[in-house]
């Protein structure tokens, strides 16, 4: 075998290895744009779906709190819009969060439906066990898109970027009184 041969085959080889290794790197990048794309659309979904908790926390809270609107309130409309926003959405939720979020909703009718009767003690606990359901839901959430770890390093990054800055402008200052001092 030539010596040409031995670069030939070098040569090949290297090109195939970095070839592969391109393609490695493509597709990691076609999957963390997906990713990405995801996690922004969930994040969407998760904001309206909240909206409508939301409301449905303020509709509960006036039922507790004035028996007058056990009758009169909007709980069905908002139910309904609820559902038509996960049905909506429901291939973005994994299955964890489907599960809590089905047992949210169950408390929410079953606390409902108690209402309408008159015992008080089973209007409290049922009012307890769904704000119960809805907070392990928000924790599950805020632990789901990384809310907290996010903050954090958005912080240290914030605290980072603002010490620079103030060590950039306390040099900038002392140079400046100091060449007025000077003259």
């Amino acid at each position: 075998m030539e010596t040409k041969d031995i670069f030939y085959i070098v040569g090949i080889s290297s090109t195939i290895i970095l070839s592969l290794i391109t393609l490695n790197v493509n597709l990691k990048n076609r999957r963390n744009a997906l990713r990405e794309h995801l996690y922004k659309e969930q994040v969407s979904f998760l904001q309206e779906l909240f909206k409508e908790l939301t409301k449905m926390n303020v509709e509960f809270d006036k039922i507790f709190n004035n028996s007058d609107n056990r009758k009169n309130n909007n709980y069905q409309e908002t139910l309904e819009r609820i559902a038509l926003i996960v049905y909506d959405n429901e291939f973005l939720l994994p299955n964890d969060l489907t599960i809590l979020l089905k047992k949210l909703i169950e408390e929410s009718q079953e606390f409902y439906l108690i209402q309408i009767g008159t015992n008080n003690e089973k209007i409290g606990k049922a009012y307890r066990e769904y704000y119960e359901r809805y907070y392990a839901l928000l924790e599950y959430i805020k632990d789901f898109i990384g809310t907290n770890s996010l903050s954090i390093e958005n912080k240290k990054l914030h605290d980072k970027s603002n010490s620079t800055e103030s060590k950039l402008l306390r040099d900038i200052l002392t140079k400046a009184v100091e060449t007025t001092i000077a003259i």
